[in-house]
């Protein structure tokens, strides 16, 4: 997923399950994230995108659903997102654009609940 802010900031965050891994908990999602857009290798003068991407210095945080609640992967992508913001430095402002980005590509959070 990208986001972008008003004064033109990209930053790329790809998100999984880590069920997709047999031996994670399957109660965890990760979410890798960077500034600007995702990287690719070149493949015999093919662009191949390399998952999550080929990005140098990317940030990784996890999320783990309490054996207590429910497990929605929404709830865990949006707290995995809050956790990468700190991790990558950004400042309140951005953060607030890149939250309005967010909620516009994947829905208004007032509308569902998320606890």
């Amino acid at each position: 997923m990208i986001l972008k802010s008003p004064d033109g900031s990209v930053y790329s965050f790809h998100f999984w399950l880590a069920a997709a891994r047999p031996d994670a908990d399957p109660d965890t999602t990760i979410c890798v994230g960077h500034e600007g857009t995702c990287k690719f290798r070149n493949n015999d003068g093919k662009d191949i995108q390399v998952w999550p991407c080929d990005y140098v210095h990317p940030i990784y945080v996890a999320t783990h659903c309490s054996q207590s609640d429910d497990f929605r992967s929404e709830k865990g992508r949006i707290v995995a997102l809050t956790r990468a913001f700190h991790f990558l430095h950004i400042t309140r402002p951005i953060r607030t654009a890149l939250w309005k980005d967010y909620f516009r590509k994947t829905g208004d959070p007032s509308k569902k609940k998320l606890n």
